[in-house]
């Protein structure tokens, strides 16, 4: 009883959505103060084809908020994506083909062992005739 040791508790996740919900305001924020410059950066790229006040500034802004918020998001799910750990598997490759080896193995012996019994019993039954 002394090498008893409990299981590990599993680490919880139930915080996840708070920390996601909180990413998701601090982008928001973000992209309220980087949407003019990018407003900017589009007049600039667009050379007057795009002058920026095809609509009120307000919702010009809030366009622009919508569109970094977009592209940061987009980014952070990358980036989490990409960092969250892979789970381990519990069966290897190796072993599933070694186990479908063994089971044809298994197969031809049965028959191997079918063919042998029907060999005698016929043999039974031309001695019995």
């Amino acid at each position: 009883m002394q090498d008893y040791r409990p299981p590990p508790k599993p680490k919880s996740k139930g915080l996840w959505p708070v920390f996601g919900l909180l990413m998701a305001i601090a982008l928001g924020i973000i992209s309220y103060f980087i949407a003019p410059y990018a407003k900017d950066i589009v007049i600039r790229i667009t050379r007057g084809g795009f002058s920026g006040q095809e609509l009120p500034p307000d919702q010009m802004t809030l366009f622009f908020t919508v569109i970094v918020f977009l592209i940061l998001g987009s980014i952070a799910a990358l980036i989490v994506a990409f960092a969250k750990p892979k789970p381990k598997r519990k069966v290897m490759d190796t072993d599933l083909v070694k186990q479908k080896e063994e089971m044809r193995e298994e197969e031809k012996r049965r028959r191997a062992r079918k063919l042998v019994i029907e060999r005698e019993m016929k043999k039974q039954n031309r001695r019995l005739d």
